[in-house]
């Protein structure tokens, strides 16, 4: 009996997250041009590797954090720099909640 009411409760907790997660991109979508939306959203292993190493306690091996800075780089040289120095011509609220959704 416990087991299943453990079984609802990760569920509930995945479709939540799941719900959050589409709203967010929503949001983002129509905030932001697609172009740079997608780039950020697309960073997701970025997250999911620095949240295994915090909250797992993964072994992080050099390897890992080349491949984290490439990442980041790359996000950088696809979206616009001078977007990212410029703030004004940017919402940095819709930023924010782009970067919320692979979380």
């Amino acid at each position: 009996s416990s087991g299943i009411n453990a079984e609802y409760g990760e569920i509930f907790f995945r479709c939540l997250f799941g719900i959050m997660s589409f709203l967010c991109s929503t949001f983002a979508f129509q905030r932001l041009p697609v172009g740079e939306v997608t780039v950020i959203i697309s960073i997701a292993p970025i997250f999911t590797a620095i949240g295994s190493k915090v909250i797992l306690k993964d072994q992080f091996k050099p390897v890992h954090f080349v491949c984290i800075i490439l990442c980041v780089s790359g996000v950088i040289m696809v979206v616009d720099p001078k977007k990212l120095v410029n703030h004004a011509s940017l919402d940095i609220f819709a930023v924010s909640v782009a970067l919320m959704q692979p979380i």
